[in-house]
């Protein structure tokens, strides 16, 4: 859409130059199209060999940027931020246009690749006040969702550092599965979700990277004994996986589940 990405195999993909220097541009972006541009094309293809190739025995998620979070790829995140308090009006046009685009490609991952699960990411969101995600993230969180879920794949929701204060709305918005990150007590939001919704977490990400299998070991059983007992949790990472992880710290965490989840379930 106009934004230059740098992709390099050692390190997580970043956009370099942002599409909207300035808010007249938007007159000029259009949603791509999954099925033709980019490399969303090559990613469906991915998702359809895994799908098939797994028959079953492991389930694949796709993946798309929440609207808010898309947005800021287009405009820039400190402008965005900026555009949120000073042109809400354009703000809202951003966001409906980054809307349509995260669920063209969220709809094509789950018809085309057949994946079951969309993560939807919107770190953005940690990053203002629950009044202002009211208004600038909630409502089209919630429609991205509906989208998804008229498919027929469930929703997992992931905003990263202490989404505590946003637990009950990330259900509202129709989240099924809530990703949450190291700082938010499991315990509290299990209590929160109420059984609307999956609590999944929060091995911290700096643990799976940096600390040996044993610490990564001792930090499952700590969130397993938070918020597994009765169901509804999914032991998981904090947020995403840097690449520099051990796979044996993935395999600790992956031991842990079944040594102890079992009994807790």
């Amino acid at each position: 859409m106009g934004s230059r990405a740098v992709i390099r195999d050692w390190e997580q993909t970043f956009v370099a130059e942002f599409a909207l220097g300035d808010r007249a541009g938007l007159a000029r972006l259009e949603p791509p199209d999954p099925l033709r541009d980019g490399r969303m094309p090559v990613i469906l293809e991915c998702e359809g060999m895994l799908v098939g190739r797994l028959g079953g025995r492991a389930g694949v998620g796709g993946g798309v940027a929440g609207p808010l979070s898309f947005a800021a790829n287009l405009r820039g995140p400190e402008r965005l931020l900026y555009d949120l308090c000073d042109d809400p009006p354009f703000a809202h046009s951003l966001l409906r246009l980054s809307l349509e685009a995260s669920a063209t490609f969220a709809e094509a991952q789950v018809s085309r690749g057949g994946v079951a699960t969309v993560n939807v990411y919107e770190p953005l969101a940690a990053l203002i006040s629950p009044a202002m995600a009211d208004e600038f993230s909630f409502p089209y969180l919630k429609t991205l969702a509906g989208r998804i879920k008229r498919l027929g794949a469930s929703v997992l929701l992931h905003i990263c550092n202490d989404s505590g204060p946003l637990i009950t709305r990330m259900v509202e918005a129709g989240a099924d599965i809530l990703s949450l990150d190291a700082q938010v007590d499991l315990a509290r939001a299990k209590e929160l979700a109420a059984g609307r919704a999956v609590v999944s977490g929060n091995v911290a990400t700096q643990s799976l990277a940096r600390l040996g299998t044993e610490a990564v070991y001792a930090e499952s059983r700590r969130a397993l004994a938070a918020a597994a007992r009765g169901g509804r949790f999914t032991l998981s990472s904090s947020c995403e996986v840097p690449m520099e992880t051990p796979a044996a710290n993935i395999d600790a965490m992956v031991r842990a589940a079944r040594d102890w989840g079992a009994g807790l379930g």
